[in-house]
């Protein structure tokens, strides 16, 4: 099963386990209605921006308080017109 099923005519492909770890890979293609679309999702840690509230990397004994670091990002291009 392709990740992204509404696109249609996949042209471009890129494999995230092929890449360095400041690049994400995505699926890019035609929609249904003729519209060029990608799609990309991947994970970015909050504390490498000093973001630290409730990081368990930095404060013990949080307990239920604690806040995941990292930060799930899904983008979705689709052209207009």
């Amino acid at each position: 099963m392709r990740p992204f099923p509404h696109l249609r005519d996949v042209f471009v492909k890129v494999d995230p386990s092929d890449l360095s770890s400041d690049e994400f890979g995505c699926v890019a293609g035609v929609t249904p209605d003729g519209k060029l679309a990608a799609q990309a999702s991947f994970l970015i840690d909050r504390t490498v921006w000093n973001v630290i509230y409730g990081s368990g990397k930095f404060f013990s004994r949080l307990g239920g308080h604690l806040v995941n670091d990292l930060v799930d990002i899904e983008i979705k291009v689709v052209t207009v017109g």
